[in-house]
């Protein structure tokens, strides 16, 4: 996958060198996006697009449904102001608030009973994996060993 990678971006940087020869002025800014653009063709046409992953576990279709109401009721509320387009906007808003707000805090429950079921089981390095989540949250493992997270 590697030589492939870099197969590519030699077939890249040799088109994008003949555009720069014929080119008269050397613009950073247009090199950086040329530049920044190869690279990211030939990652793309060897290993391929993969979207970043959902962090929100507890961000459900009822969730996304309720926000996605919501934002129309605004969108038809500030094309056209009306008292009554209003309300319908804010009580969209609150039950949006309240089932993202029940969904969270449902999840929230079941990993603090799944940590406490792991401290019944004896499975202390899992409770404590768990407990470091809940506090501190999630953060990338791509720092070395030796560096500190703040």
């Amino acid at each position: 996958m590697v030589t492939r990678f870099q197969q590519q971006l030699e077939e890249e940087f040799g088109k994008l060198q003949t555009k720069q020869a014929t080119k008269e002025e050397n613009q950073i800014e247009e090199d950086w996006k040329q530049l920044k653009g190869v690279i990211k063709e030939a990652a793309e046409q060897t290993i391929g697009y993969q979207p970043k992953p959902d962090r929100r576990r507890w961000f459900n279709n009822e969730c996304r449904r309720a926000l996605e109401e919501k934002n129309a009721a605004y969108k038809k509320w500030i094309h056209r102001p009306t008292r009554a387009k209003r309300l319908e906007y804010e009580r969209l808003r609150k039950i949006a608030h309240k089932t993202c707000k029940n969904r969270k805090r449902t999840y929230m429950d079941n990993r603090i009973r799944n940590i406490e079921e792991n401290i019944k089981d004896k499975q202390i390095r899992n409770a404590y994996k768990e407990g470091r989540w809940i506090t501190k949250g999630w953060f990338s493992t791509a720092h070395g060993p030796l560096q500190r997270h703040k």
